[in-house]
């Protein structure tokens, strides 16, 4: 192929033509750019250099046909996997289970939240630190039973945070 004299630059002008910086071009040039050194200067075929460039990825790295299948396959596989992995319940998505945590905390916080104001009357009767330490150990044991004894299918049914649903019930009788 015969190279057309108007198409060759310098270093300078290179970087110009690409809207880079010299140093940029430099960095091209470790990673493989094509140019001849002609005495103490070094000229680019600015044909070449577009070419070399768009065979190149984002990071500089050659790019390989095979490769590049290979990878877009092993997506393909590991997609096919994963939807069939959702098919058979072995994966849930990220969202549902945020929901669900949200839900747990939220019957968690209503079960706290509930002890001071069903203990306040019983401590208040009580003579002693003793008996009042008691009677709080014995109640927030009872709650954090009732939520051991929880049921994640029930909250999954329930409605959400942003539902009407979210005060909980506690000893039969509503929270919140």
């Amino acid at each position: 192929m015969q190279r057309v004299s108007n198409w060759e630059s310098n270093k300078k002008q290179a970087a110009a033509f690409f809207g880079v910086s010299v140093q940029a071009i430099d960095g091209w040039i470790n990673r493989g750019c094509p140019c001849e050194k002609r005495g103490r200067s070094l000229n680019f075929y600015l044909p070449e250099v577009v070419q070399w460039r768009y065979s190149q990825d984002e990071d500089g790295a050659k790019l390989d046909l095979t490769a590049e299948r290979a990878r877009l396959a092993k997506e393909q596989a590991d997609k096919t996997a994963m939807d069939n992995a959702k098919l058979r319940g072995e994966m849930i998505p990220v969202a549902a289970v945020r929901e669900l945590l949200e839900r747990i905390l939220i019957v968690f916080k209503t079960h706290i939240l509930a002890i001071p104001s069903k203990l306040a009357p019983l401590v208040l009767g009580l003579k002693t630190t003793a008996e009042a330490r008691d009677a709080i150990d014995e109640h927030l044991h009872g709650a954090l039973n009732e939520l051991s004894r929880l049921s994640v299918s029930n909250l999954g049914s329930a409605s959400g945070p942003s539902g009407s649903k979210t005060a909980a019930k506690v000893n039969g009788k509503r929270v919140g």
